[in-house]
């Protein structure tokens, strides 16, 4: 549709807004179209993401107990009615009006395994729930979800929206206060199955040097040409905890990473990394925004922030081990184990895989 879907987080009224003409040259006279969308239930919306072939915009709302929620369009791209579900994941008991019971210790295999995407309102946009989804002046998006038991998570925020090696789409969100990342595969007509996608237990580096990282308050989500996910932390960033972004390997793609691998780390106190987005057009290069760090907060303007573009293309991945039980594939016949330079061939070249899938 060439428009652009914003959303307010805390410090409005959790609505979402489409911009329908982002590009106007307003030095030339052009206006902004700025159009609230009345359509979709307001909440605390930190991140929003379109499934693959734009049928339905995934949104979460961050609270320390806020709900998955998935808006279908009647209409693909005509985002102004449509119906809204959240997430109710079978093994949850809690009870939706106890908040205090809800969240204090969030168990995450109480949150995970099937699920079911629950309405909240009909085709039309119009309430299934007693509470108004769309009161913008309480959040009504939340306790219509609590209404219909939608599963809490403490303060969800971001997506990302991938494949599955069989084919399926699954969503990913962060739920940072319990330093913890989701999976939610999609299974069709309604179902879904949530896993713990990673977490502070993950094992880290694994095949690599060991880090001393600490997965600590997992905010934001990117995703390269792969699909490979990026879990990028939020503040606090002390001078050796903190401000790290953590690469989610997962081997056999089912939604679960077989280690968390300690991508990079920006080791500037009090800086908080967020909206890392890899560039389309050159898979090797993303940009971050960083933000207040505390060697620049008496700085009349900006307060030190800025936005870095980083390339990995010469970057020379570390030494990895591997297997085979063909003794043709090691240097010296009979030893096992023996350790080679993962970017030896293309085959094993991250770096070219990457430019070569976004060809």
């Amino acid at each position: 549709m060439n428009t652009v879907l914003v959303a307010e987080e805390w410090s409005g009224e959790g609505r979402m807004f489409e911009v329908m003409n982002p590009m106007a040259d307003v030095n030339a006279g052009e206006s902004i179209i700025v159009n609230e969308l009345n359509s979709v239930p307001n909440v605390s919306i930190e991140g929003l993401q379109f499934n693959h072939d734009g049928s339905a915009i995934y949104f979460v709302d961050e609270d320390r107990s806020g709900s998955i929620y998935k808006f279908v369009p009647s209409v693909k791209g005509d985002y102004t009615k449509g119906q809204t579900f959240v997430l109710v994941v079978a093994n949850y008991q809690g009870d939706s009006f106890a908040l205090p019971a809800r969240y204090p210790d969030h168990i995450p295999a109480e949150r995970s395994g099937q699920a079911t995407w629950v309405a909240i309102t009909d085709a039309d946009g119009v309430a299934l729930t007693t509470a108004d989804p769309f009161d913008n002046i309480s959040r009504g998006g939340r306790a219509a979800a609590d209404e219909v038991n939608g599963t809490p998570y403490r303060r969800p925020e971001d997506v990302e929206v991938g494949y599955l090696k069989n084919g399926h789409e699954v969503i990913y969100f962060n739920a940072t206060e319990e330093l913890a990342i989701y999976s939610i595969e999609e299974l069709g007509h309604g179902e879904a199955m949530v896993r713990l996608a990673a977490d502070e237990s993950t094992m880290k580096n694994v095949g690599y040097a060991p880090t001393t990282g600490h997965v600590t308050s997992p905010d934001n989500l990117a995703q390269d040409a792969l699909g490979n996910i990026y879990v990028v932390e939020d503040w606090p960033n002390g001078d050796d905890r903190g401000g790290d972004i953590w690469f989610l390997r997962d081997i056999n793609s089912d939604g679960v990473a077989e280690s968390l691998d300690h991508f990079m780390s920006l080791q500037v106190k009090g800086a908080e990394n967020t909206g890392m987005i890899f560039n389309p057009a050159n898979p090797t290069q993303f940009i971050i925004n960083i933000q207040h760090p505390e060697s620049t907060l008496d700085e009349v303007e900006g307060m030190g922030d800025a936005t870095w573009l980083i390339d990995i293309q010469d970057v020379v991945a570390p030494p990895c081990s591997f297997e085979s039980d063909n003794e043709d594939d090691y240097e010296d016949h009979g030893k096992r184990n023996k350790v080679k330079t993962c970017n030896n061939s293309d085959d094993t070249n991250f770096v070219s895989k990457l430019i070569k899938a976004a060809k």
